[in-house]
């Protein structure tokens, strides 16, 4: 095998000729390196916008449903106000069936989160990530109120029952899970504006499929937009949640429903 030696140097113009040569090459190979590095980092951002598109999708048509319900979970609060202040006044709280519940959803931003964590948000424009960012805050806090939500309705569920004596360390209790649960619904039904405002002044895109599968749904569905259950409760072990084992059953969790899909197939 031959082995080529280096030309030796023999002046100065030379020897500028030679490291002229290998600067170009190390220029080059930084740029092919930034080029491959920007198209790989352009090609993450487009996966990320298109999932996070779909989550986005889902909970603002999940909160577009909030707010439909919204004067629905009002009229049912006051009726239960009615129904405890009639109570501490006479002294026995009246037989009565299930209040129903308020549309109780998964404020999903696990997508965005994994975005955040591998630093993809780094690399989309400014307006972009303040808007996400602006938008999954709301979101986050009304995943907050609903679960604190969740609990004021629990303890008014424990008003449905065959009739009992009723005394004003109870309604003082059953007062205040009423007060949280309407602040709790007028604080989602900001948010749900809010979050959507936003997305429409930054031009936020969202899966309109996956809106409508949520924002299109009948209030004839929805327990808090139908009356009061007519026969009393047995007893007053009562929670909600009755049907939400059927109905996990009945929309079971799929990768298109999570969003994989629609991350990386262009």
């Amino acid at each position: 095998m031959d082995i080529h030696k280096p030309k030796p140097v023999h002046n100065l113009r030379e020897f500028l000729s030679e490291i002229s040569v290998i600067v170009c090459g190390i220029l080059i190979a930084l740029v092919g390196e930034q080029i491959v590095e920007r198209l790989e980092w352009r090609h993450k951002v487009a996966e990320a916008r298109e999932g996070v598109a779909h989550e986005l999708g889902e909970d603002f048509g999940q909160a577009q449903m909030r707010l439909r319900a919204y004067d629905c979970v009002e009229r049912r609060l006051n009726e239960i106000a009615a129904v405890v202040d009639d109570a501490a006044r006479t002294g026995r709280l009246p037989p009565l069936g299930l209040p129903g519940q308020p549309p109780n959803f998964t404020w999903d931003s696990g997508v965005w989160r994994s975005v955040v964590a591998a630093q993809t948000s780094t690399h989309m424009p400014r307006a972009d990530l303040k808007a996400y960012s602006d938008i999954y805050e709301f979101i986050g806090r009304i995943d907050a109120h609903s679960s604190d939500e969740m609990q004021a309705w629990s303890k008014i569920y424990q008003l449905a029952g065959p009739g009992r004596r009723f005394n004003d360390a109870e309604a003082a209790a059953f007062r205040d899970a009423v007060g949280r649960a309407r602040l709790d619904n007028r604080f989602i039904g900001l948010a749900a504006v809010r979050s959507r405002q936003i997305a429409d002044a930054w031009k936020t895109p969202y899966d309109a499929d996956e809106f409508h599968q949520y924002a299109d749904r009948p209030l004839s569905t929805v327990a808090i937009c139908q009356p009061i259950d007519a026969t009393p409760a047995r007893d007053y072990s009562q929670t909600m949640g009755r049907d939400w084992v059927v109905l996990s059953q009945q929309h079971p969790i799929t990768q298109e429903s999570a969003g994989m899909p629609v991350m990386g197939r262009r």
